[in-house]
């Protein structure tokens, strides 16, 4: 598969920025880590599986990118929903603690 929008990765040293960059096939044109970032381009949609922690700064790329987000953050509060809520009003927000099928096909 190769994904075939501009996408950007928050988290893209740890283990799922590196199987999301394989997974899509291309290189994403915006990296976040926890030391720094790198923009080659404006991401139409921005994948977050990093920690709660970066989830302001991930809100804000969204915003000044007007993207989507996906994200699979774990360990939210209820400060971070509302954080989502406001962010969905203004730009799409997919968000689940477990992107696997099966839970997903169990939940339903």
């Amino acid at each position: 598969m190769t994904l075939r929008v501009p996408y950007g990765i928050v988290g893209s040293t740890g283990r799922m920025g590196h199987e999301l960059e394989a997974a899509a096939g291309t290189a994403p044109c915006l990296r976040v880590w926890i030391d720094g970032e790198e923009c080659h381009g404006a991401p139409r949609v921005i994948f977050d599986f990093s920690s709660a922690a970066a989830l302001r700064r991930t809100a804000e790329l969204c915003r000044r990118y007007q993207c989507g987000l996906v994200l699979g953050t774990t360990a939210l509060q209820e400060d971070h929903f509302a954080l989502l809520r406001s962010l969905a009003e203004e730009v799409p927000v997919v968000q689940s603690a477990n992107y696997s099928v099966g839970i997903a096909v169990m939940t339903m």
